[in-house]
């Protein structure tokens, strides 16, 4: 009987090593990433409002996240990012906005759009407004 309770102690204080995930082991590498993309898309603490057309013509924004792919997918679980599956799905067209919005969700961000309309040299647009909420 000595012998049993010996067993169950012994078993309970072995501690289970448990694996890190990606966000725990790159976290730095990670801010890196977020920091850089605050900086170009011109993302403050104060101004959380990013218009989607200014996005989409933001040449930098997208060079940064195609030259920088390798380390996305070293930093972060991205397998089921509509950016890396639009492929399987038929769409052949990779839109970077997608992967920088899948990069601030993963960070924490909720990201909310909203329709407004904009007067921009003198012809009013109908613009999609992107909230950054941390």
């Amino acid at each position: 009987m000595d012998t049993t309770i010996n067993n169950d102690v012994t078993n309970n204080e072995i501690k289970k090593k448990v694996r890190k995930n990606k966000k725990q082991l790159f976290a730095i590498e990670r801010k890196i990433i977020i920091d850089k993309l605050k900086e170009i898309i011109k993302l403050e603490e104060n101004n959380n409002i990013v218009i989607y057309d200014d996005l989409i013509e933001n040449i930098e924004l997208k060079d940064y996240l195609i030259n920088n792919i390798d380390l996305i997918k070293k930093y972060y679980s991205c397998s089921s990012w509509g950016y890396f599956t639009n492929h399987l799905h038929g769409i052949y067209e990779q839109n970077e906005i997608t992967l920088m919005k899948s990069l601030y969700k993963e960070d924490g961000y909720k990201i909310i759009s909203r329709q407004k309309i904009l007067l921009r040299n003198d012809i009013k647009k109908q613009c999609l407004e992107l909230y950054f909420i941390k």
